[in-house]
């Protein structure tokens, strides 16, 4: 995957959508032969040449569970041997979901290497008022259908043919009945629930680095010491860093400040990280047990971690690598590019009715805080027949920004602007197409209309700027491709080491470019103005920064979960706010008094899970402030102000013309009521 196209798969949504998998395995080819240039060192890659090591012979664990990632695992790993197997349950990683009558949607679940497929269960839930079907395939087979109107269960064996490229891809689209109305049902949708696939997998512990980077596993957990140094903390960052930006959900990576690592399975998996005394470079082994071990003098940890992140490395199929250093592929992207570098395939919409095609742009994409976006999109269009109504419009997150009608030329070449309030840090650009034939939709196979955008031939512009006003919305893309991330005193350093790793994966989950961190002490956060993570400070420090919540032991949460008292009692907060000229992202656990710290504790530990918790993540959190108290679910404090309307706002003549308006309204309004003589 080329790094142009690499950076767009996050935010433009491709992760977990179909990809071109034929152009994937070519340019792992590609890689394999190049391999020698991935890992940047004075001696070279030397990926040690070692016979894969003997595998002692171990009891098996009890049954387990997976992580947060919703694999459920009815075994440990079996280091005795390949015959072993047990049965899983992988959950889909978001609900999947079609509008209109026309909606297709398509996802690509990742199962673990050597896993064979062989069921699928879920439910559609529908509220379709016209007669007709909802269907799931997989890949070109038709699996299942509900009808559309009431939903249902479905569930369908699977095979290892239905396996590409180590995914189910699965697609679910609404066919309803023709009618007269040529749209119907635009406002109803489908979705589909609770989807699980049951699959077996070998028990065997990976042998290899590239065997234990597989995708498709519930967890990664990276484990550094109880008391780490400093270039531990740092590269058990990037480490969580890396895994976030390689495997999407329900994949998850978290970090462990712990004396002992805990055992892994075949499902979740732990990498340790350890700085030790040396002249030479790093390591990374996979041990007998299962383990990922990276070592190495400080210097050189941070690379290593960062490496994890290149979907390269897991074509090294040796048990051991010295020297492995990597580079994460960040920049910052200015001037016109197509949109076809970004990731976007090519819209292609042709039928009756209305259809939808979406392009996703996040400010994140292009590695720094977006303005305005300036669109140029090329294609072609049907010319309508007389008497038929068609026409594209273009909506911008919702709205409606542009409409072409499909009458005289096929050419399409639509130029579009947004910016300030109406720029997001996530958005959506649908392209619709909305056809009626003048013979009506319930003649028999009507002619279709068709629209296409060509890509390579369509730009976009991102022009740097403040479009979002400050809080959750304008983080990661202020990050120039490094978080800053420093520890104040309140709570035990192990406990804020874990909430940090899981605001750095929260945060790299909403960035399609790989992040890094840089791990400092308070005291050197506060003396710089870079925007940065500060976990662990107190009231006080909550107050010097001007933090929309600062108050010390003063604040609970309501147990309804809605309001705000100040009435004391511990509490835990995540804020981001502007700073003077930066941007800061605050975690705290404020208390009254000491007794109560560790409650306060805890409720920060949980805002840190609930902003790396699925399916959105980073991008869920809305407004300032998140307060967590003694109710289940957080309270967001701030919200974003509404976006004008895409292409318009008042003008000074306008307001005069209203206002003239007005003048003359009451002025009529006098006369014709105004008290008469006589």
């Amino acid at each position: 995957m080329s790094g142009a196209r690499q950076l767009a798969v996050g935010a433009l949504g491709y992760r977990a959508v179909v990809q071109d998998r034929v152009v994937t395995a070519a340019r792992r080819l590609l890689a394999l032969l190049a391999l020698s240039s991935l890992f940047l060192a004075s001696g070279g890659l030397r990926a040690a040449a070692v016979a894969e090591l003997p595998v002692p012979a171990q009891p098996a664990a009890a049954a387990g569970t997976g992580g947060a990632a919703g694999n459920v695992q009815a075994g440990a790993v079996d280091t005795r041997g390949a015959a072993k197997s047990v049965d899983s349950r992988a959950t889909l990683p978001y609900v999947l979901t079609v509008r209109g009558a026309n909606g297709v949607a398509t996802i690509a679940a990742d199962l673990p290497e050597d896993a064979r497929p062989i069921e699928f269960t879920g439910r559609i839930a529908a509220n379709y008022t016209s007669p007709g079907t909802v269907s799931v395939f997989v890949g070109d087979r038709r699996a299942a259908e509900v009808d559309a109107t009431s939903g249902g269960t479905v569930r369908f064996a699977l095979t290892a043919a239905d396996l590409v490229d180590g995914a189910v891809e699965l697609t679910m689209s609404v066919a309803l009945q023709p009618q007269r109305e040529c749209f119907p049902d635009q406002g109803s949708s489908a979705s589909l629930e609770d989807g699980e696939i049951t699959f077996s997998h070998p028990t065997t512990a990976p042998r290899t680095i590239g065997a234990f980077l597989a995708g498709g596993v519930a967890s990664y957990q990276v484990v550094i010491p109880e008391r780490p140094t400093d270039p531990e903390v740092e590269a058990g960052l990037d480490a969580v860093a890396a895994l976030t930006y390689r495997y999407p959900l329900p994949t998850r990576a978290t970090l462990l400040a712990t004396k002992a690592a805990p055992k892994p399975t075949y499902l979740n998996r732990v990498v340790v990280i350890t700085q030790v005394d040396s002249a030479t470079g790093n390591t990374m082994a996979v041990d007998p047990s299962g383990v990922l071990r990276i070592s190495g003098p400080p210097q050189t940890l941070a690379p290593a971690a960062i490496a994890l992140g290149d979907p390269n490395t897991d074509l090294l199929q040796t048990a051991t690598a010295t020297s492995v250093l990597g580079t994460p592929a960040f920049e910052v992207i200015t001037g016109a590019h197509s949109v076809g570098s970004l990731g976007q395939q090519p819209i292609s919409m042709s039928g009756v009715g209305q259809l939808q095609s979406t392009l996703r742009i996040g400010q994140p994409t292009f590695g720094q805080p977006v303005g305005q976006f300036d669109f140029r999109l090329v294609g072609s269009m049907t010319t309508i027949p007389r008497g038929a109504e068609g026409r594209v419009d273009f909506l911008w997150n919702g709205t409606l920004a542009r409409s072409v009608q499909m009458t005289g030329s096929s050419e399409l070449d639509v130029r579009l602007s947004f910016q300030g309030l109406q720029v997001r840090r996530n958005n959506n650009l649908v392209v619709q197409l909305s056809y009626a034939p003048a013979v009506g939709c319930a003649a028999a196979a009507p002619l279709p209309a068709r629209v296409d955008i060509d890509p390579w031939r369509s730009t976009v512009t991102a022009s740097a700027g403040s479009s979002v006003p400050a809080g959750f919305e304008r983080f990661p893309q202020v990050f120039p491709g490094v978080i800053p991330v420093a520890f104040g005193s309140n709570g035990s350093r192990a406990s804020l080491v874990g909430q940090a790793g899981d605001l750095v994966a929260s945060l790299q989950s909403a960035d399609s470019q790989q992040l890094v961190a840089e791990s400092m002490d308070q005291a050197a956060f506060l003396s710089q103005n870079r925007a940065g993570v500060l976990v662990g400070g107190d009231g006080r420090t909550a107050a010097e920064l001007k933090a929309p919540v600062s108050g010390n032991g003063d604040v609970t949460i309501g147990t309804d979960g809605s309001q705000l008292t100040l009435t004391a009692g511990p509490y835990g907060a995540l804020q981001a706010f502007e700073s003077g000229p930066r941007n800061l992202v605050l975690l705290t656990g404020i208390a009254p008094s000491g007794q109560l710290q560790p409650a306060a504790d805890a409720r920060a530990a949980k805002l840190a899970e609930f902003a790396d918790a699925a399916p959105d993540r980073w991008t869920t959190l809305t407004g300032q402030a998140l307060l967590q108290g003694a109710a289940d679910t957080p309270v967001s404090v701030g919200s974003r102000p509404p976006a004008p309307a895409p292409g318009w706002t008042p003008t000074p003549l306008f307001l005069a013309v209203i206002a003239a308006g007005l003048l003359v309204g009451g002025a009529l309004f006098w006369q014709w009521w105004r008290p008469r003589n006589g």
